[in-house]
């Protein structure tokens, strides 16, 4: 079984001279901690507003199923 906090962060990646965002999660599976892509946010970044309702969803999805990390 994974431990997951409700930490998420965006990522920023730099690929070929273009910007891209991501939300991502750190997950703990016994002494291994690696983390996990929630969601791809584009190209654009996102709003504060966009980035907090954006946490709660991929969250609420993840802790209804921790063992469900991809």
């Amino acid at each position: 079984m994974a431990y997951v906090d409700k930490m998420s962060f965006i990522r920023t990646k730099k690929i070929g001279g273009g910007t891209y965002y991501y939300l991502v999660k750190s997950v703990r599976e016994g002494k291994r901690v690696h983390q996990v892509n929630l969601a791809y946010l584009g190209s654009k970044k996102p709003g504060k507003e966009e980035i907090k309702q954006l946490k709660e969803k991929h969250e609420e999805k993840l802790f209804d199923d921790p063992d469900r990390v991809d």
